[in-house]
């Protein structure tokens, strides 16, 4: 009797310190697996949207793309003034003198980097740029998917 009092103790321990952990360990791990690559196809999907939004709007060159992406995927809260001045001072910024010939405030955010990615249409008016990108993506998230230029409304 005692023998298996002991016998069942001890299946009871392995239970629940080998066999339950085991399990939840590889519940996870498919878990894992099926987020990791569901979220890898949403962040996808979104980064494609994003790159449009740059290519259509022609303010930001074609090498801009990547780090914008980046900047607005990264951001998924921000609002579109707060998303602008992310992507308007991601790097070093331009001298008093610079913003003088562009005509902005001297206080106004603008990196060396976010100007030499602006197109010559960028250039006209450098605020606008970063916020015409930042407001399209916004606007896009409430709608169900962006049409390619080829597809039939």
């Amino acid at each position: 009797m005692l023998k298996l009092i002991i016998l069942t103790a001890g299946l009871v321990l392995i239970a629940i310190f080998v066999v339950i952990p085991l399990i939840c360990f590889l519940y996870f791990l498919v878990l894992d697996i099926y987020l990791s690559r569901s979220l890898g196809k949403i962040f996808k999907r979104e980064k494609d949207i994003v790159k449009r939004i740059i290519q259509q709007a022609e303010l930001l060159k074609h090498e801009a793309t990547d780090w914008v992406s980046q900047i607005i995927l990264s951001n998924p809260n921000a609002r579109e003034s707060k998303l602008a001045f992310i992507i308007r001072s991601e790097g070093s910024e331009i001298s008093v003198d610079e913003k003088i010939s562009l005509n902005l405030h001297l206080n106004t955010k603008v990196s060396q980097r976010y100007l030499e990615a602006l197109t010559d249409k960028g250039k006209s008016d450098p605020l606008l740029g970063a916020e015409n990108i930042a407001k399209s993506y916004l606007h896009s998230k409430h709608k169900p998917e962006i049409k390619e230029d080829n597809d039939e409304l």
